[in-house]
Order: structure tokens, then sequence, then C-alpha cells
């Protein structure tokens, strides 16, 4: 039975190959290593959806009392005892934020660059209903 099987089977191979042109055989060559050309793949980038928020916008200015930005006064947004991680204001003396829950934040100056102090005793600023607020801070001699 094995042996019958097994003929059948060398039988179906062969019949196979003589019906797809099994008798000739193409040799493949790879081409030269200097015509190999590889195209890098293409980034894909995918644009947010209704589903995904892109989030919103927190702003801090940080200026002494003549308007002028206060550049490395390390800013951090908070919602109750959730804070965000803290972050420097630029040379144009912003720090920006961006979150996707919606609520009531307030900013909070981690440290203020040397030769600087609070204008006002606050030192917790409320964003209230606008997304950007202005932090004057003084400078001292």
């Amino acid at each position: 039975m094995r042996r019958t099987l097994m003929l059948l089977l060398a039988l179906a191979l062969t019949l196979g190959l003589c019906a797809c042109g099994g008798d000739h055989v193409e040799e493949t060559v790879a081409p030269p290593a200097e015509e190999i050309v590889e195209t890098p793949a293409e980034e894909v980038t995918e644009a947010p959806t209704e589903a995904e928020p892109a989030g919103i916008v927190y702003t801090v200015n940080v200026v002494d009392e003549g308007g002028n930005p206060v550049v490395g006064t390390m800013v951090q947004i908070c919602q109750g005892e959730l804070c965000m991680m803290p972050c420097a204001t630029d040379d144009s003396g912003v720090a920006t934020f961006t979150v996707t829950d919606e609520g009531t934040y307030e900013a909070k100056l981690l440290s203020l660059p040397a030769g600087y102090e609070y204008a006002t005793e606050e030192q917790v600023f409320p964003f209230g209903s606008a997304f950007e607020l202005t932090i004057t801070l003084k400078a001292v001699a």
C-alpha cells in the first residue's frame, strides 16, 4: 500500500512538472552590486480624526514690568492635584501646554530666573475662561 501511494505521488509530480513546463529551468542571476538601488520607505502620517481630539493649547506668557519677555522661567499647569510636565519659557517668554481634558487649570511658576521675583503676592495663576494668561515678574537689583 505504501509503495503504491509513493508511486502515485511520483506520477502526480511528474505530470505536474510536464504540465507546467517543468523541463526548462531558468537561472536567476542577481544584478551587480552597483545596480542595486534601495528606495526609502515612504513615511506614513495620519491626520487626526474627529475621534482623536488634538487637544486644547494653554499659553503662559511671562514678562517683566516693562512687558519684556522673561526667558527660562519654569512653568507648570495643574488641574487640581494633576499637573503637567514643567516647561521653561522660550526666547519670547512663552510656555505652551496641550491638554486633552477640558477643565479648570492654573499655572504655577516652579522657579524664577535670577534677578526676578513675583510682582504680586499671588503665586498660583488661574486661567479662568481663557486659554492664555500673562504673568508679570518684578526685576530686582
